[in-house]
């Protein structure tokens, strides 16, 4: 049985709010939150590089053991190269051994100077776009993410587009991502 969050085999451990890993300053930032915590020893993260789904331990975090509030973790992947797909997953452990797996979050990296400056943020109803220099082809494509990982709008990248309409959007943390020639630019907005 799943919940959409972790396999489930028994008793709930942890119940799962939320799961973010997001490209932004040269690393990976992963963000997760529980409701609720029973005998929970922790969290392996792991991950994958390139298109196979080989995952490796990167690192373990403690958990709270037993809590009935919300827990936030947090980690930083610094170890990683430009232009290139990471999968995460997070392995989550119980004092008496068992483990339940998180879903597959999916990054890619962007290249140096790749980062898009956005404003205002967080936005209402625009956002004004500041391209990194270079990004000026009309072959490219512009493609915004939510903080699920899932693609909310694609659309053909005009040349001297600066502007983007996001009133549509519902309010959250999302990733404008424009790629072309191989190249991936990003940046990260909130909507209000």
């Amino acid at each position: 049985m799943s919940d959409g969050n972790f396999e489930i085999t028994g008793a709930l451990p942890v119940e799962l709010m939320a799961f973010h890993a997001i490209y932004q300053n040269g690393e990976v930032q992963l963000e997760w939150s529980t409701a609720t915590e029973i005998e929970n020893r922790g969290f392996f993260i792991e991950r994958s590089g390139g298109n196979t789904y080989n995952f490796q331990n990167l690192a373990w975090l403690e958990g709270a053991g037993n809590s009935s509030l919300q827990q936030t973790y947090r980690y930083s992947d610094r170890d990683i190269r430009p232009g290139e797909t990471y999968y995460y997953r997070l392995q989550q452990t119980d004092f008496n051994g068992n483990i339940n797996f998180s879903v597959i979050r999916s990054v890619t990296t962007g290249h140096a100077g790749g980062e898009i400056l956005l404003q205002p943020n967080p936005a209402q109803d625009k956002i004004r776009i500041q391209w990194p220099k270079g990004v000026e082809e009309e072959t490219a494509q512009i493609i915004i993410v939510n903080a699920d990982g899932g693609v909310v709008q694609e659309m053909p990248f005009t040349a001297g587009m600066d502007e983007l309409e996001v009133k549509t959007l519902p309010p959250g943390l999302y990733l404008l991502q424009v790629a072309f020639n191989g190249k991936t630019y990003s940046g990260k907005f909130f909507k209000s």
